[in-house]
């Protein structure tokens, strides 16, 4: 036990448990042993960063670390917080880790290891940096996907990031495909309507089809950086809805968002899209499957737009610029 305030940045290098007395450590403090049992550090506050590299030791913390928390190596796979861990908190376990959380993580916990882990309790964030699963036994409020991972058990919140996330074992896992400014011909009663949006291409190939189960439905999202612009949901059953085929590839579903239109503007038997107002140059997309209205899957595109695009239709590319002229929202008296 400490007596009085110590400044030292502290290396221990055996199995032994530091109970700092409600006193404070000014510097770092690292564990690196290859002794057996378990270390319980506790009752006070290490300013610096804090190293867990015991992987024949089971450690909890039930102190308080102002510093990044780095955890290299531990015994059964297990780190256990029972404390408050200030800064990031880094799992580099490349045996797999279980880590349990019954304390704070203010500024979350970052997975940078493609074995198994474990997570038991509540997170606020978690952030994926390496493809992986993760076993989990509690809630996630955040998750940031870097990388892709699956996960089984416990329940997401929200979904952020690149990465893919697969939120069940049998999940049918979307490719985001484009993203283009384009013009679409629609004809009712004898007369030709024309839409200028932009329209978000995503693949279901069929071998993942097989994974779909019936009320499946995909929603798409249209993204200015994180924030969600407009959604796109699906009406149909998965099967029925990526039918298309483009440039010689089948299995494509496409559903088209109109800047500054009012909901079901764009008429359409296959999606439900809400309205997209104020609408500024989209940076990206992010696609989710929900079964039972719960969020199975999850991904997030940062593709550009594709002002480059043409079809039969769309004969000529068209700019942002050119498909906002095309919706100008109407003035008050117009």
């Amino acid at each position: 036990m400490l007596e009085n305030d110590l400044t030292a940045n502290v290396e221990v290098k055996r199995k032994v448990n530091i109970n700092l007395g409600g006193k404070t450590l000014t510097g770092n403090l690292s564990y690196n042993t290859t002794d057996a049992g378990s270390i319980l550090l506790s009752n006070g506050t290490v300013t610096g960063n804090l190293t867990v590299d015991t992987p024949n030791v089971s450690f909890t913390n039930s102190a308080t670390v102002n510093g990044t928390t780095t955890i290299t190596d531990v015994a059964n796979n297990t780190f256990t917080n029972n404390g408050l861990l200030k800064g990031m908190v880094n799992l580099n376990d490349l045996n797999g880790a279980r880590f349990v959380n019954n304390g704070t993580l203010d500024n979350g916990l970052n997975i940078n290891t493609s074995a198994e882990t474990k997570l038991e309790g509540s997170f606020a964030q978690v952030t994926i940096s390496n493809n992986g699963k993760i076993i989990l036994d509690g809630t996630i409020e955040t998750l940031n996907a870097e990388q892709d991972v699956v996960i089984e058990g416990g329940s997401v919140e929200e979904v952020k990031g690149n990465g893919s996330v697969s939120l069940d074992a049998k999940t049918p896992e979307v490719e985001i495909k484009d993203n283009v400014t384009i013009k679409v011909s629609k004809t009712y009663d004898g007369k030709t309507y024309e839409f200028y949006g932009v329209q978000a291409r995503i693949l279901l190939t069929a071998e993942e089809l097989q994974d779909v189960e019936e009320g499946d439905q995909v929603v798409v999202s249209l993204l200015e950086g994180e924030k969600v612009v407009a959604t796109s949901t699906s009406k149909k059953e998965l099967g029925d809805m990526f039918v298309n085929k483009f440039a010689g590839e089948e299995f494509y579903a496409s559903t088209l968002f109109v800047p500054n239109a009012e909901p079901g503007f764009y008429p359409s038997g296959s999606w439900t899209t809400t309205a997209w107002a104020d609408a500024e140059k989209p940076t990206g997309l992010k696609v989710e499957i929900k079964r039972e209205e719960k969020v199975v899957y999850s991904v997030t595109s940062s593709i550009p737009l594709n002002e480059n695009f043409v079809d039969a239709d769309s004969t000529k590319p068209l700019s942002w610029e050119e498909i906002l002229e095309f919706n100008k929202p109407l003035q008050q008296g117009e």
